[in-house]
């Protein structure tokens, strides 16, 4: 993710950053049948990283308590990067053909 950053904030050096903290979010969909996938339902943080990402990509840390019966009172942070609207259309390729990452 910290290379994708530094390629979308490349002509401006710039970022924004949304942080929220104390969330109780529970590890499972209300029939508690799937995990949670997403950190955010796209109406919250993500709704105004969207509107303010036009020019300058955001990143949003969401900080996850982690209580004990859902997380094993483990906290963490969910990052979620939204790129500018008016970023360039771009391909991200590996170096080697076969995919795999090298260690230099």
């Amino acid at each position: 993710m910290i290379s994708v950053l530094r390629y979308l904030s490349k002509q401006t050096g710039k970022c924004y950053l949304i942080v929220r903290r104390n969330r109780n979010m529970s590890k499972y969909t209300q029939d508690r049948v799937r995990y949670i996938d997403s950190p955010d339902n796209g109406q919250d943080e993500r709704k105004l990283a969207r509107e303010i990402a036009v020019n300058i990509p955001c990143l949003v840390l969401l900080h996850q308590n982690g209580d004990a019966e859902c997380w094993n009172g483990r906290e963490f942070w969910w990052p979620i990067l939204t790129v500018p609207k008016n970023a360039p259309k771009t391909i991200y390729a590996l170096a080697d053909m076969d995919g795999r990452i090298r260690r230099k």
